[in-house]
């Protein structure tokens, strides 16, 4: 019946996410990672980075999928290097640091 009307899947949702997903991409390009400061000049991209977050937090912890939260759009966001825990890749290069400093002064 939707198709009989001309009705197209796409939203004002999907289109959204793909434009942030662009200038995702486009941050990564310009600082080498997807690790997008809340306090960023782009507030808009700032903010959709850390509701993505929270939506798969939110998945990870509940079983409950957010609203347009696919495993297409994960997928999307792992393949351009997003970090959904932000504390635990901080942690994880502070430790890789230290590593690399031991092995170079012993």
């Amino acid at each position: 019946l939707l198709d009989a009307i001309g009705f197209e899947a796409s939203s004002a949702h999907d289109e959204l996410f793909e434009a942030r997903m662009a200038e995702l991409r486009e941050y990564k390009d310009r600082h080498g990672d997807t690790l997008v400061p809340i306090t960023y000049k782009n507030r808009g991209l700032a903010q959709w980075v850390s509701t993505q977050r929270k939506k798969y937090h939110k998945l990870q912890k509940t079983g409950v999928r957010p609203y347009g939260f696919s495993d297409e759009r994960i997928k999307q966001l792992e393949d351009v290097g997003f970090v959904w825990n932000y504390r635990r890749h901080k942690e994880d290069s502070m430790d890789e640091l230290a590593e690399d400093w031991l092995r170079a002064n012993g």
